[in-house]
């Protein structure tokens, strides 16, 4: 009998506790690959961060084949790993394959988190610019992504009037991160006529609370956005369980938009937003995104169970089920910080996927949240 898709996604929730726990409490997330061989064998029964439903890969291509990949941070050969740490072939007579990966991390990093450079001339404009990192990380971008004249990272981290999607805007404590595009409530006690920012909670809010001040700006202070440059107000948040076994399913917020501010209902590079579908396995998809623009991207997992590290005190995990993993296309990166927020579109049509909220910066991948979760959760339709 030949397993369906529905059969993977059954087998991968009742197995994804039982192969993440052991991991994650042995600090998998906050771990780096080892460089000597002894210590990475040591490891390999505690480094697996991730699993979820997707394209087989042989020999580093997909195989046409679809299994439950389980994701770690350190692949090595069978030979030298104690059998009593070898992860499982098949599962429930359905095929595994192992993955090394680093684990996601979100992207988008707090200002009272960062360590910032040059606060005193900051303080004194209103400006807080990017720390070092940060800036290294986008110039490698600029030269690795190919740039569209309508879409380049110059005009996307600028301040935009109207607004429309893809540019710099985040909460006044975030550094940078994106405005995916824009909805309206469907909830009865709100305004019909009021007009929301979509993006993630963590640029918009708070990942671990309200937002002490919910003052949305555009630019982000990344981009040398300043108090009087506000254009929304943080309006709710999709809630979120910050315990080790919860099932979160976005990571996602609105923010109503000053009625005085005009916005464009498009995106920068693809245009007015279609309907929210569904996506497959090796899927092209595109996103427009203030750190990298517009880049293109190919499905890998349509349903990935992760863990988070976030960047709070005490520190404190985000358990994300369900995601779609979109990794690059030809090397070039799909993703990196200031790109949270971003909306995914497919690749021949503008049918909206998903909400961009994390991924790995050294290797551009991405992971997002389905958009039909995220407008359950917000109670909001697309515009």
């Amino acid at each position: 009998m030949v397993a369906k898709l529905e059969d993977f996604l059954t087998v991968k929730n009742s197995y994804a506790q039982r192969l993440l726990k052991p991991s994650i409490q042995a600090g998998v997330l906050h771990q780096r690959r080892h460089i000597h061989v002894a210590d990475a064998a040591a490891s390999a029964g505690r480094n697996v961060h991730a699993i979820g439903v997707g394209s087989k890969m042989v020999a580093g291509k997909p195989s046409g084949d679809i299994c439950i990949r389980i994701y770690v941070l350190q692949k090595l050969p069978k030979s030298l790993i104690a059998p009593h740490f070898h992860l499982p072939a098949m599962l429930d007579g359905l095929p595994t394959d192992i993955i090394e990966s680093a684990p996601a991390v979100l992207l988008g990093k707090r200002i009272d988190s960062a360590k910032i450079s040059g606060s005193a001339k900051a303080k004194s404009s209103g400006s807080i610019r990017r720390s070092g990192h940060i800036a290294q990380i986008n110039a490698n971008i600029q030269r690795s992504v190919a740039m569209n004249d309508d879409c380049s990272t110059y005009k996307l981290q600028s301040m935009q009037r109207p607004l429309f999607g893809g540019i710099s805007a985040a909460n006044s404590g975030v550094i940078a991160g994106t405005l995916g595009c824009f909805c309206r409530s469907t909830r009865e006690e709100d305004n019909k006529d009021a007009k929301f920012i979509l993006s993630n909670r963590h640029i918009l809010g708070r990942i671990d609370s309200e937002p002490d001040d919910g003052t949305i700006l555009q630019p982000s202070m990344g981009d040398g956005g300043t108090s009087d440059k506000w254009v929304a107000r943080y309006a709710r948040g999709a809630e979120l369980d910050l315990s080790s076994d919860a099932n979160n399913k976005v990571d996602a917020a609105i923010a109503e938009i000053r009625p005085d501010i005009n916005v464009k209902f498009e995106v920068c590079g693809i245009g007015a937003l279609g309907s929210p579908v569904t996506v497959a396995t090796e899927e092209v998809v595109r996103k427009c995104g203030e750190a990298t623009g517009l880049t293109k991207g190919v499905v890998r997992d349509i349903s990935c169970h992760a863990y988070i590290p976030l960047p709070v005190d005490p520190p404190r995990l985000l358990c994300l089920i369900d995601q779609i993993r979109i990794e690059p296309i030809d090397g070039d990166a799909f993703i990196n910080p200031g790109d949270s927020g971003s909306i995914v579109v497919g690749g021949t049509s503008n049918g909206v996927v998903g909400l961009i909220c994390g991924g790995d910066p050294n290797t551009g991948w991405a992971i997002a949240n389905p958009i039909k979760n995220v407008l359950e959760s917000l109670q909001i339709e697309l515009l």
